[in-house]
């Protein structure tokens, strides 16, 4: 199942620094400190995704689609975009992925980070460290989580996300 993706969701993420204050009570996908902010994005089409960003001017609407589940076969990707770097800065995204039981069962460590020497007009950027995962008939039907942790040490500041989806036969 596909929905319209979280174009919004971009939008929100230019004014993330000024929600921080702001809790979100049960808002995973998005998170935000004074330093900086991100969102995460499931889809099943990441090259045409960052394509997408990628062709959208500074400041612009972006709209793709996002994944909400997947089926045995297929695979889902987490794009992460972030935001709050006001001069060059090196954000790196950690994931984990849990499966329906709660475990982790993948782990994805970014080593060499995205560096942003002059960032985008209002803030947003795609970072460079997008995982995908793939799905067969040995992984357990449920729903799991695909957790990002973003930080940019220089700042010290760090943030987590995360979003569900299901996987199916």
């Amino acid at each position: 199942m596909r929905r319209p993706a979280l174009a919004a969701s971009l939008l929100v993420l230019l004014s993330l620094q000024a929600a921080a204050q702001t809790p979100h009570a049960g808002v995973e996908w998005r998170a935000a400190t004074p330093d900086l902010g991100a969102i995460i994005v499931l889809t099943q089409n990441p090259e045409k995704a960052a394509r997408t960003f990628d062709r959208t001017p500074p400041g612009g609407f972006v709209e793709m689609e996002s994944a909400q589940e997947v089926h045995y076969g297929e695979s889902i990707a987490a794009l992460v975009f972030f935001t709050g770097c006001s001069s060059a800065c090196k954000v790196f995204v950690d994931y984990e992925l849990t499966g329906p039981d709660g475990s982790v069962r993948r782990k994805v460590v970014d080593k060499e980070g995205t560096e942003e020497a002059s960032p985008r007009k209002k803030g947003k950027t795609l970072s460079r460290a997008l995982v995908r995962f793939s799905f067969d008939a040995k992984d357990p039907v449920g729903t799991y989580r695909i957790i990002a942790k973003v930080r940019e040490p220089a700042l010290k500041a760090s943030v987590q996300v995360s979003e569900r989806f299901d996987v199916k036969p």
